[in-house]
């Protein structure tokens, strides 16, 4: 299955208009984005939590393995060099971005540069006002990626939030031309089912793909349909990046029915999230392989072809994890590390009520 002709997943060029506004911006007028939240982020689930493990917590937190409420720690081979205020964008930071001398700071207002060869005074080099939650980024070469994954009035950086429920409505992938890096350049912008929440780059020589991880389809969204069970594959030419277009939609978890074939989650599997796309995914170019953090399910696929991905295994785990939400491989390549995002990054649940026995790191063979 592709949504290569599907117009919820049309590309849509930019004009000149659109491509040299909000770069280089200034800033004031940004308001704060509103973001598409992991499903984990509201209270978790708690179970029956026994009072030995609510002991054990409380031990933890005064022997010191656990930090208490509002402590500091850090490990001995540790320094804070400096800190940086936000500056002329306000919002949410997300991600970070390295090249060389360069760091690429995401944040829901935009982007910004640094200049980092004195790590203990960083130089703000370009600060770029392009609101769009998450504003997830990465770079490869001379070209900079921005996840949008906010609704929004259109693709330009002078876009403002409008609801999902209208067809006009725009969430995907933006691309910069990062090679005057004091001056970045806008060239192009792809519009993705559901929007981008993150993205993961696999380079080549003359192309970079990207494979754009969204979920939380609704049936009242024009562009984010359910059962939403697959990624979006964009390629982007190195050489004429403007160019860069959407090529395939692979399913990841095949099923009848409007809900696909991920993980069902409650009420068949209490406390779980319903797999209706992709939180995160790493790959190994050097192996040909790329592990996905998909919500309820935990996947391996090979991505020998990159346009066209391919599941050769999937894990699952009902008992120990609430939202599937990274995946990382080791260096040897024989073990990937699935991460649960319990509680999600605005409600943390590392407390006696939720107990020591919820959320988890799974470590696959």
């Amino acid at each position: 299955m592709t949504l290569l002709n599907d117009p919820r997943t049309r590309r849509r060029r930019l004009g000149v208009g659109a491509a040299a506004a909000g770069l280089l911006a200034a800033l004031l007028t940004a308001g704060p984005a509103v973001a598409t939240p992991d499903p984990g982020d509201g209270t978790a689930t708690s179970k029956e939590v026994s009072k030995s493990a609510q002991a054990e917590v409380r031990d933890a937190i005064r022997s010191g393995e656990i930090p208490g409420q509002d402590e500091i720690v850090h490990s001995d081979n540790i320094e804070h060099l400096t800190n940086i205020p936000k500056d002329s964008l306000p919002g949410t930071n997300s991600d970070l971005a390295f090249q060389g001398r360069y760091a690429f700071a995401g944040n829901y207002d935009g982007f910004r540069v640094f200049d980092i060869k004195n790590p203990k005074k960083p130089k703000t080099v370009a600060q770029v006002l392009c609101p769009g939650s998450q504003n997830d980024i990465s770079v490869s070469g001379n070209l900079l990626f921005l996840s949008t994954d906010s609704s929004r009035s259109d693709s330009s950086c002078n876009s403002t939030t409008q609801p999902a429920t209208e067809k006009s409505s725009w969430e995907g992938m933006k691309v910069f031309d990062i090679t005057d890096k004091r001056n970045p350049k806008y060239v192009a912008a792809v519009e993705t089912a559901c929007g981008s929440h993150t993205h993961t780059l696999v380079p080549e020589r003359k192309n970079v793909y990207i494979y754009v991880s969204s979920y939380s389809p609704d049936a009242s969204y024009p562009d984010c349909q359910p059962p939403h069970d697959g990624i979006s594959v964009i390629k982007v030419p190195r050489k004429a990046p403007e160019r860069a277009a959407l090529v395939g939609f692979p399913v990841l978890f095949p099923g009848e029915g409007p809900d696909g074939g991920g993980n069902p989650g409650g009420p068949t599997n209490p406390g779980v999230s319903k797999t209706t796309g992709c939180h995160d995914i790493t790959v190994l170019p050097s192996e040909d392989l790329a592990a996905g953090a998909c919500m309820g399910d935990g996947i391996l696929f090979s991505i020998k072809d990159p346009e066209r991905p391919k599941v050769i295994d999937r894990v699952q785990d009902n008992e120990n994890f609430a939202f599937w939400h990274s995946a990382t491989f080791n260096q040897k390549a024989n073990k990937v590390v699935f991460t649960d995002e319990l509680g999600g990054g605005g409600a943390a649940t590392c407390n006696a009520e939720i107990g020591p026995d919820r959320g988890a790191d799974g470590i696959y063979d």
